[in-house]
């Protein structure tokens, strides 16, 4: 999957994934969710917010989802726990 980036400000890049989902060919257990966007309130799609950190370990840059955001409405969704990796 892709990710198409929209610049959103502050130095974090929004995703904008509208790519039409394909027959799912896993199990139950190797099921993941897709969590590049979200429903918003407003009836439109939120995209995923992404930013980088460096990796305490090797200092190397890594992405991480910060939220999502609807550009429609403008409204954010903080990620926290596993919604914050990114694969």
């Amino acid at each position: 999957m892709s990710r198409n980036l929209l610049h959103c400000g502050l130095g974090l890049a929004c995703s904008q994934n509208r790519q039409p989902t394909q027959g799912n060919t896993m199990t139950n257990t190797q099921q993941q969710v897709d969590l590049s966007e979200k429903p918003c309130k407003c009836g439109d799609t939120m995209g995923e917010v992404i930013g980088f950190r460096e990796r305490s370990t090797d200092k190397e840059k890594v992405m991480y989802r910060v939220c999502w955001y609807c550009i429609k409405c403008h409204a954010t969704e903080k990620a926290i726990g596993r919604e914050t990796s990114v694969n």
